[in-house]
């Protein structure tokens, strides 16, 4: 085996970067000479631990200053930017896929070429349009490099205490979130599905929050999203573990669940004791049923309950609606969980909550910018890197 795992990329030397289902740094892995195979074989120059992976798999190979990949005839295939390939041209950037396992591929310019080079994408500007394949294309390299570099943004919303008035906590929102600043691209859309990518984006965006919490004035509480399907992740509790460790010791993680994802209640009931037994409490979001719910949810006790914004959307007009909040509420009290509002616009909808029992809100209402934003102190990168390689 030749494989050499960098601690640096080598000037002139090109590299393939692949992160880890745990996160932290990229492992990056030398192509120092070609023909360079991948596959399962011991005697690959990169083997890869996967009975997804064919025991030859795939082969790089250099043609001048250009760079091919060949699918071998695997079984699952070869990728490059999400097509199938026979065989393609590599360019720095490119995104390859052997089966199931991700890397990025850097053709091993110089520094000041990578950081300053802005190349312009091969289609016209009609095809690069939002929801084009090529815009997606275009996504995913630009947050593959915004990983690379932590080059990503938190945003702080409060959840204000109603009767006091005062910062409870906050909730930690991703980039992606519904901001009230208008729809999301076709293409950031995709990225928040259910990927490898999206996973990373979303365990970068949670680590940042957590380590800039120190800087958020007031609130004793941090709340982090997950989504159903990082509940299957083994890998879920010791990243969480990390989180709650990374916080300061004034505050305290609250992991908000989707309400609809609590389903096997022996294996949830594991999954939150886990949690409690880390000091980190749970809150079902997204809550948008009855009290005769609550009261299903006595096995698997919340901290928190959020109601669906749907919930408090034309409260004021809607006896029946604010009948269905005061019972949810009342249910909650008598299971032991709060419940928090949530999409809060007004001072009107805020009241009324309060006089329906809610304990906690957030929404615009609460923040001028409707949240708090603060950017990782990290890595700038340069206005041109969020660049579009040539494909």
């Amino acid at each position: 085996m030749r494989t050499q795992v960098l601690q640096q990329p080598t000037v002139g030397v090109p590299w393939l970067e692949r992160y880890g289902d745990e996160g932290g740094p990229p492992e990056q892995t030398s192509l120092q000479s070609f023909p360079f195979s991948i596959g399962r074989n011991d005697s690959a120059d990169l083997t890869i631990d996967s009975t997804q992976v064919s025991r030859e798999h795939a082969l790089i190979s250099q043609h001048g200053k250009k760079y091919f990949i060949r699918d071998l005839g695997s079984t699952n295939g070869t990728f490059v930017n999400g097509e199938q390939i026979e065989e393609s041209p590599l360019s720095d950037g490119d995104l390859l896929a052997i089966a199931n396992v991700e890397f990025t591929f850097f053709a091993g310019r110089s520094e000041a070429r990578r950081t300053t080079a802005t190349q312009v994408i091969g289609p016209k500007a009609a095809a690069v349009g939002p929801g084009s394949a090529w815009a997606l294309v275009r996504e995913v390299r630009v947050w593959h490099e915004r990983l690379m570099h932590r080059c990503v943004q938190s945003v702080f919303q409060p959840i204000i205490n109603l009767e006091s008035g005062e910062t409870f906590g906050y909730e930690a929102l991703g980039e992606a979130d519904d901001l009230g600043v208008g729809p999301a691209r076709p293409e950031t859309m995709v990225l928040c599905g259910e990927s490898r990518l999206a996973g990373r984006i979303r365990q970068l965006l949670r680590r940042v929050a957590s380590e800039q919490a120190a800087d958020l004035e007031g609130g004793t509480h941090l709340f982090l999203k997950l989504v159903a399907s990082e509940l299957e992740d083994e890998n879920l509790h010791d990243n969480l573990a990390r989180l709650s460790r990374t916080l300061p010791d004034d505050r305290r993680l609250v992991v908000e669940v989707p309400d609809g994802a609590v389903g096997d209640i022996p294996c949830f009931r594991d999954f939150m004791a886990r949690l409690r037994d880390l000091g980190v409490e749970i809150a079902f979001d997204g809550f948008a049923a009855g009290p005769a719910q609550v009261i299903e949810h006595r096995e698997i006790v919340p901290d928190y309950l959020k109601l669906a914004r749907s919930m408090v959307r034309s409260l004021r007009r809607a006896g029946d609606r604010q009948r269905q909040v005061q019972l949810v509420v009342d249910a909650g009290r008598e299971i032991g969980c709060d419940v928090i509002a949530t999409g809060i616009t007004t001072q009107e909808e805020a009241d009324l909550c309060r006089q329906l029992g809610c304990q906690f809100a957030q929404g615009s209402l609460f923040s001028p910018q409707s949240a708090v934003r603060l950017s990782a102190p990290l890595v700038e990168l340069p206005l041109d890197s969020a660049r579009v390689y040539q494909a």
